[in-house]
């Protein structure tokens, strides 16, 4: 017979029986449930319902009390509550309770099972799912699977965002549709090496939004394992389109420069090595701007800025070749390289038509620059030259150019090495030249052929370096002006010509005259420079005159006037130098009131060629003696130049056939004898004339 009492006190799930809502009956598992060692126990410590759960679960284990208060006598039920463990934590419970109802009295028994490990094992597994989820809706990076045939089985929002599509759109679609056509070979065969071998893929592809921006991302495929056998591909990506851009725009100033946009020196240098490692050869010019230097210092960098762009812009007009590599390698100097053969007259076809473009002014905001250009050419056609070589080459015939008057161009030979060698000799030495007393003067006079008489003697600066002996001005003036040094080197000579000459002048009442560069005419100080040395001197300003160039005159006219301006009201003369080798515009003369113009030997040189030359010299005289401006003939070498001069009334000459440049000691015996010896020639009549 079975012992039914032994069979429910010894069972391994907890029973119970409640009468009208009081616990009659547990057994020894019911009371292990809550933490009790018996029955016994259990009772002993007086527990109630209340006290064994929260109310929501008592209130559920009652919820049976409607059914069989709607008819029934009975009703059953399962459900999981949670009750308190006697040591103060929560358990979980799962009930299967059967509730009858007899009158008034109600019973309910059944069993309790602890499920509390299942239900903490739902829980976590809960938070995992909702960690990963959160973890895949949320992150920023696109992650998705595919099927076999590379059809979207799942994607987060991230991929619908940077594709453009909605997630309806895109589920079972073919992620080939979205890869840019480039890319599309190098994609495929990645995802082929994840699907087939199982192999993990990183790298980087192109991925067209619907609008049909172009989106850079970076890729990592891996295979999808199920049972053993490869079902599908994962993917993540990331959108690296702002990163790209970022180091495109780093590449960007590394590679090209900031103001002109044109590829930098390293750009250049690098082009220029990959003609030589590709057994190439290459022609190179290099140009640096004439006078850029006074227009930064004078007008501000703002303006100097703007004319670099504006001279970039016409550079990369004229060279329109497509084989043409310009490139700004730094300050005012630029460099366009050809390659192979046909580079050569490609770049001396490019010199030539830059330096007739710059004829004509830049215009750079109100005003409009006119700027000169040099350019040194170097080529390794014929002969094998390593890249910094051919640039040091075309270094040297840069520096020959300007040292040639600039405005020119010069082709590297190996006999310029000398040249170039004194150049950066001079360039170093010039410093310590002012320092070391090395610059002195000498004078010329100007003759006035009517009155036959020295009317003024003009300045002219000589330096007697100690290795190359004497120095010309046309290698060194233009040092002194790309360096600054002419403001303090013109300063040194206009002080000691109002030294030497003061005494001789006022004894024999001619006049000084010194030359100034446009460098110091822009130079801020200089009106006040002049007025400290005639007044250190006691310099008379109406005796002094200061010759300027024309190139002076294509400077800002605002300070050009300026300075005029203040001159004039010195009482100083000023005199306009070498015309007709420039510009040769007589409107400046009207605008400026120039007191004197000196015309240049090439125009005298000329005279005696034909009549024509002749005719337009006495053209220019009368002109300019119609603007009251005195007349002055430079280069005068010959009786027939002189007779001519006189002839045509021109004011005064000056030139070897009076006196060459001398020192201030020998200046008393030439103005004393120069009046006799140009009486003698007035005596003299060419044979023509007699």
């Amino acid at each position: 017979m079975v012992d039914y009492k032994h069979l429910v006190e010894d069972s391994i799930a907890g029973m119970f029986f409640i009468h009208n809502e009081a616990l009659t009956f547990v057994n020894n598992a019911f009371t292990s449930l809550f933490g009790y060692a018996s029955v016994e126990d259990f009772y002993a410590n007086h527990r109630s319902l209340q006290d064994l759960m929260p109310l929501e679960s008592y209130r559920t284990l009652f919820r049976q009390k409607k059914q069989v208060g709607s008819g029934k006598k009975q009703a059953q039920d399962r459900y999981m509550i949670e009750c308190y463990h006697r040591g103060g934590h929560s358990i979980y419970v799962e009930v299967f309770a059967k509730m009858n109802r007899q009158d008034d009295e109600v019973t309910i028994y059944g069993t309790m099972i602890d499920v509390s490990d299942s239900i903490h094992m739902q829980r976590e597994l809960h938070m995992s799912e909702q960690k990963y989820r959160s973890l895949f809706e949320y992150n920023t990076n696109l992650i998705y699977s595919f099927d076999l045939d590379g059809h979207f089985d799942s994607m987060n929002p991230a991929v619908t965002d940077t594709l453009g599509y909605s997630f309806d759109e895109l589920i079972h679609m073919n992620f080939e549709k979205f890869i840019h056509p480039d890319d599309l070979t190098m994609t495929l065969q990645n995802f082929n090496e994840a699907k087939t071998y199982g192999r993990h893929c990183s790298y980087e592809a192109r991925v067209i939004h619907r609008s049909g921006q172009i989106r850079h991302t970076h890729i990592i495929n891996i295979p999808i394992y199920i049972d053993g056998q490869i079902t599908g591909v994962y993917g993540i990506a990331r959108d690296i389109t702002e990163l790209k851009n970022y180091i495109e725009q780093i590449e960007r100033l590394a590679y090209y420069d900031y103001l002109t946009g044109l590829p930098n020196r390293r750009y250049f240098e690098q082009k220029n090595a990959e003609y030589y490692s590709e057994r190439r050869t290459a022609t190179l010019a290099l140009i640096d701007l004439d006078g850029f230097k006074t227009i930064n210092d004078t007008l501000g960098h703002d303006i100097g800025d703007e004319l670099l762009k504006e001279f970039s812009h016409l550079l990369l007009r004229v060279c329109s070749s497509s084989d043409l590599f310009v490139s700004r390698i730094g300050g005012d100097e630029f460099a366009v390289i050809a390659p192979d053969d046909a580079g050569y007259p490609s770049i001396l076809r490019v010199a030539e038509e830059l330096l007739e473009q710059l004829l004509k002014p830049l215009h750079v905001n109100e005003f409009e620059l006119y700027i000169a250009a040099s350019v040194g050419i170097c080529s390794s056609i014929g002969q094998e030259t390593a890249p910094m070589q051919l640039f040091k080459h075309a270094d040297i015939a840069l520096y020959n150019a300007k040292a040639a008057g600039k405005r020119k161009i010069s082709i590297y030979s190996h006999l310029n090495d000398e040249v170039t060698l004194k150049r950066f000799t001079l360039v170093r030495d010039i410093q310590q030249a002012i320092a070391g007393k090395q610059f002195y003067l000498e004078y010329q006079p100007r003759y006035d052929i009517k009155n036959q008489r020295v009317t003024c003697v003009e300045a002219l600066l000589r330096w007697k370096h100690p290795s190359w002996g004497i120095v010309p001005p046309g290698e060194f003036i233009p040092i002194a002006e790309e360096s600054g040094l002419i403001v303090e080197l013109g300063k040194w000579a206009l002080q000691t010509a109002c030294r030497e000459i003061k005494p001789l002048a006022e004894a024999w009442d001619f006049n000084l005259s010194v030359n100034v560069s446009v460098v110091q005419i822009m130079n801020q100080e200089f009106v006040a420079t002049i007025k400290q040395i005639l007044e250190a001197e006691r310099f008379d300003p109406r005796r002094l005159e200061l010759e300027i160039t024309e190139s002076a005159l294509y400077n800002s006219e605002e300070k050009m006037r300026y300075f005029l301006d203040e001159l004039k009201g010195l009482g100083i003369q000023v005199s306009l130098d070498d015309f007709g080798a420039g510009y040769s515009s007589l409107s400046f003369i009207q605008k400026y009131a120039i007191d004197t113009v000196k015309l240049d030997k090439t125009f005298v040189n000329t005279l005696t060629v034909n009549d024509r030359n002749a005719k337009i010299f006495s053209s220019i005289v009368s002109l300019l003696k119609s603007l009251e401006t005195n007349v002055v003939a430079e280069g005068i070498e010959t009786i027939e130049h002189y007779h001519f001069l006189t002839k045509n009334e021109c004011d005064e000459a000056q030139g070897y056939l009076f006196s060459r440049p001398i020192p201030v000691h020998q200046l008393i015996e030439m103005v004393v004898e120069l009046p006799h010896i140009c009486r003698i020639s007035s005596a003299y009549r060419p044979a023509s004339e007699q």
